[in-house]
């Protein structure tokens, strides 16, 4: 005779949470600022144009960046 296990319901995968696009976005230009530091380059609003940053979102974005990646590069040291 063929018997069939039983299958309990598994919970629901736990929802993940979505960041802003300005999070997103304030992390990936901490990061691009985090690689010309490596490099030697100076982290300018121009060095940043030649990386297809726009100016109208690097004047939104650049301190907070900058922090991020101070903080970045804190914990990498």
């Amino acid at each position: 005779m063929i018997r069939y296990a039983e299958v309990t319901p598994k919970a629901p995968p736990p929802q993940k949470v979505q960041r802003s696009c300005r999070a997103v976005l304030i992390e990936r230009m901490a990061a691009d600022i985090c690689e010309m530091q490596g490099s030697g380059e100076v982290g300018t609003e121009e060095a940043l144009i030649a990386r297809n940053w726009s100016r109208p979102v690097i004047e939104a974005l650049l301190p907070d960046a900058l922090a991020a990646a101070r903080r970045q590069f804190v914990r990498r040291g």
